[in-house]
């Protein structure tokens, strides 16, 4: 069978609007603000379909959320039709309102129940934080009333609230610190992005960094896995 040239333009067109179109009924774009199916997640795999474990609106549960400080904290999860309690050290995370909530370790944070951290930005790179305890000796000193000079000096024991800053990579849920040199390790096949951020300087990193994730996810997006349907 002979095709003239202009047949085969017409036909490839043809094909690439049919993908197109496919690609946009079945594809969803995760942006920054983007809002997740309700219920908990055992893994990130899972997350990335959009397709929660459990839903939430089948579970019972009793829970704190500051909405302040994007920080969850369970007491406990239970399935309603079965009565069985959820082991919340086995989930990867739980989605509220359409945010996805990341567990964090028991040494992350030094409270009684499993916290999980909001993920404030969503995209080729999440990014969460949340403030923990850390200890520090800090120096006290006896003052002599009568000549006002120290004469003893002891350490004392305290606690300083420090934020801890977390970037999490779409590809395969790997967590990181969220650092210049670790971003930089993510973006290598942005070349034009990687050298703007390379030329950052200390004094401006806690500024720029975090707008140069919004554009490193503009350029790289991402998107619900085709074929996977929405809750």
């Amino acid at each position: 069978m002979n095709f003239s040239k202009r047949s085969i333009w017409f036909l490839s067109f043809w094909l690439l609007s049919v993908s197109i179109q496919m690609t946009g009924q079945d594809s969803v774009l995760v942006t920054k603000n983007f809002k997740f199916a309700d219920g908990v997640y055992f893994d990130f795999e899972n997350l990335k379909r959009n397709q929660p474990d459990i839903k939430w609106k089948d579970l019972e549960a009793i829970y704190i959320t500051n909405p302040k400080t994007f920080l969850t904290q369970v007491e406990y999860l239970l399935v309603r039709n079965t009565g069985q309690l959820i082991d919340l050290q086995s989930l990867w995370g739980v989605v509220i309102e359409g945010i996805p909530y990341v567990r964090l370790e028991k040494e992350a944070l030094n409270r009684p129940l499993v916290s999980f951290a909001g993920l404030r930005v969503r995209g080729k790179i999440f990014y969460f934080n949340y403030e923990t305890e850390v200890g520090e000796k800090v120096a006290i000193q006896a003052i002599n009333p009568a000549n006002g000079k120290p004469f003893r000096t002891g350490y004392v024991e305290k606690e300083k609230s420090i934020l801890m800053e977390k970037m999490l990579h779409w590809d395969n849920g790997e967590v990181q610190d969220f650092s210049k040199e670790n971003f930089l390790k993510w973006i290598e096949n942005d070349k034009g992005l990687y050298k703007s951020v390379q030329e950052i300087e200390r004094k401006e990193v806690q500024e720029k960094l975090f707008k140069s994730v919004l554009i490193y996810n503009d350029r790289h997006p991402v998107f619900i896995r085709s074929g996977q349907k929405l809750n």
